[in-house]
């Protein structure tokens, strides 16, 4: 490792240094800086003289301060900052120099009353050297690790690690870096609002938890928190008995999957064990954003500045590779790659990855260090597809054994059996815990109201106490993806105030937005001709049977309606609304009803005849 020596005034510039040292340290290098000082014989400007003789690369950041001046041994009269500067220049270090721009924000406190000195050494700094301008400590970081990396690289300083001699990893890790490392917020909230889409991904993750297995049965979230909280099952849980939902199947939930320890997501990856697993969820529940923060993290510094270290001590110097799966079956289905070496490859064709599919298969059959990652097999519509798919990936791991292999599906419609013969083991992610909850909304209100910290608290404070006051709330904020988008109003207003807002937006991102703005086609739905509902159109189909629900014997309490019910009420919304045939109606009904359960998360099926809302609150809103 370099040894680097990180120079500046203190105060002003502490949270830079933070960052700076912080970022190094994770780089690998050994990193000498003043705050590591304790008392000792030398006086302190000797020691820190003494650390830049013996230092490999000095990294000085200057603001607007000059800094103190020692009286003793000081005949230039010059700030140990400037000194510091000096001793790097006369023992022929390496300088890279971080001006904070002229133009950034900076508390008038933290200025020199008389800037005459600073202004001066800043001015020479530039004459001397190529500076690099920042704004913000979280600038400064995107500015040192580049050029701490291409300095390191340049003096034999970083290890070759993954060697793949028949394409470029800088440009790959670019690419993917370019691709994936915002936070993917569109369709959440209006496009006029940029600042959410700026987020970086790695800055706003929450390492979530997950439970072997999945649910063997499907349960509203009020039944599956009572069961794993209380561990007991209440009247309003049980349909009526000829629905089919029995006390057993119940009991089989608790004792067979709600028994089995939580563990945090990262652990049961990085856990040599599971060389295959499978992370199921629902939708919204973050697996696609837990899949790309795993890619990322293994990319690492310089291209990515936040990097899990539990990931990268796990699988270090392993070649990262994502599969998309819907954008791989499309391509499949066009012809355009049947493996998924051949889909990486048009990739690196079409999109700068750079990849090959020979070197890939040398780099996999031979070196073996890789994690690939399926993310979306749920998003491959047709069963058949699907299962055509999944053993594809069977096929794959035993190709190259020594790859870790994840895939992320959703929870209905996942081929358990194929995947669990095939060697995968499988993991359902939990919602997320208090404790969770409140560390994203630290988070977010912290990037996304950076240059206001007293606006960010309060929003913090507010968003937290509408889920104390409001259980239904906090019911929903379990999702990630529901918790997002409490998180954007959440800025604008008060939750409980305007509920039913909250309610309408996550209502549309679910049933509408979500599939139609990550480029999906629901080709059952279109196959059987209901190509013509939109958003509008299946809201009044929930809010119809909603209203039928609600009339029944249960009323609110009850969240169950039978099938052939069900089927009935969509039915003749069809017929009166479009003037469809009975055949037609029926058609479009049957598939009505599997969008909402599959796709959309609104619908859960309950046991072999009944079905309700996954969220009572999405009960009482439509």
């Amino acid at each position: 490792m370099a040894r680097i020596y990180v120079s500046s005034t203190f105060k002003d510039l502490k949270e830079c240094r933070d960052q700076v040292i912080h970022l190094l340290r994770r780089m690998r290098h050994e990193v000498v800086a003043m705050e590591d000082y304790t008392a000792e014989e030398q006086w302190p400007a000797d020691k820190c003289l003494a650390d830049v003789a013996a230092c490999d690369l000095y990294v000085g950041i200057f603001a607007w301060r000059y800094g103190f001046i020692p009286t003793e041994n000081n005949p230039h009269n010059l700030s140990i900052t400037e000194m510091e500067y000096c001793k790097a220049e006369e023992t022929g270090k390496h300088r890279l120099i971080f001006l904070l721009d002229e133009n950034a924000s900076w508390p008038r406190p933290m200025m020199d009353r008389n800037p005459n000195r600073i202004e001066d050494l800043r001015n020479r700094l530039g004459n001397k050297h190529v500076c690099s301008f920042f704004t913000s400590s979280q600038d400064i970081t995107d500015l040192a690790g580049p050029a701490v990396h291409n300095w390191a690289k340049e003096h034999g300083y970083v290890k070759p690690g993954v060697l793949i001699p028949a394409f470029d990893l800088d440009s790959y890790f670019v690419a993917l870096s370019k691709r994936y490392q915002r936070l993917e917020l569109e369709g959440l909230t209006q496009p006029h609002r940029e600042e959410y889409l700026q987020l970086r991904l790695s800055n706003i993750f929450v390492e979530q938890s997950v439970r072997e297995d999945r649910p063997p049965v499907e349960l509203t979230k009020e039944a599956c928190d009572r069961l794993r909280v209380e561990r007991i099952v209440h009247d309003e849980d049980m349909p009526a008995r000829e629905f089919g939902l029995t006390l057993d199947d119940l009991r089989r939930t608790r004792e067979v999957y709600f028994e089995k320890p939580s563990r945090p997501v990262l652990d049961v990856i990085t856990d040599p064990r599971y060389r295959q697993a499978v992370i199921l969820g629902d939708p919204g529940s973050g697996k696609s954003t837990l899949a790309r923060y795993a890619l990322l993290s293994l990319i690492g510094p310089p291209h990515v500045i936040e990097a899990d270290e539990k990931l990268r001590n796990a699988f270090p110097d392993h070649l990262p590779l994502l599969v998309e799966l819907r954008s791989f079956a499309g391509l499949r289905a066009d012809g355009k790659c049947d493996t998924f070496l051949e889909f990486l490859e048009y990739l690196g064709k079409t999109e700068g990855w750079g990849l090959n599919k020979d070197a890939l298969h040398e780099h996999l059959k031979n070196d073996g260090r890789a994690v690939v990652v399926f993310d979306g097999l749920d998003e491959i519509f047709n069963p058949k597809d699907r299962e055509t798919v999944a053993r594809q990936i069977i096929g794959f791991g035993l190709n190259y054994p020594k790859a870790r292999l994840l895939i992320t599906s959703r929870i209905v419609g996942f081929p358990q059996k194929i995947l669990e013969d095939g060697g995968f083991t499988v993991f359902t992610l939990q919602d997320l815990d208090q404790r969770q909850v409140e560390q994203f909304v630290e988070q977010w209100y912290s990037l996304a109201l950076a240059d206001h910290p007293d606006d960010a608290r309060a929003r913090r404070e507010r968003i937290l106490h509408s889920f104390s006051e409001s259980p239904s709330i906090r019911q929903l904020a379990g999702n990630p993806m529901l918790l997002t988008i409490m998180a954007i109003i959440g800025k604008h207003q008060e939750l409980p105030r305007e509920r039913w807002k909250l309610y309408d937006h996550a209502a549309s991102v679910l049933i509408e937005h979500w599939d139609v703005n990550r480029h999906l086609r629901d080709h059952h739905l279109l196959a059987s001709g209901a190509d013509f509902i939109g958003e509008d159109e299946k809201k009044e189909l929930l809010r119809r049977l909603a209203y039928k629900m609600q009339s029944g014997d249960g009323g609110l309490a009850g969240n169950f309606i039978h099938k052939t019910e069900l089927e009935a009420e969509f039915e003749s919304y069809l017929k009166d609304r479009f003037g469809k045939s009975p055949a037609d109606a029926t058609k479009i009904a049957r598939e009505m009803i599997r969008q909402f359960r599959e796709r959309n998360f609104i619908l859960c099926f309950r046991g072999a005849n009944s079905y309700g809302f996954v969220h009572r609150a999405f009960l009482e809103f439509f």
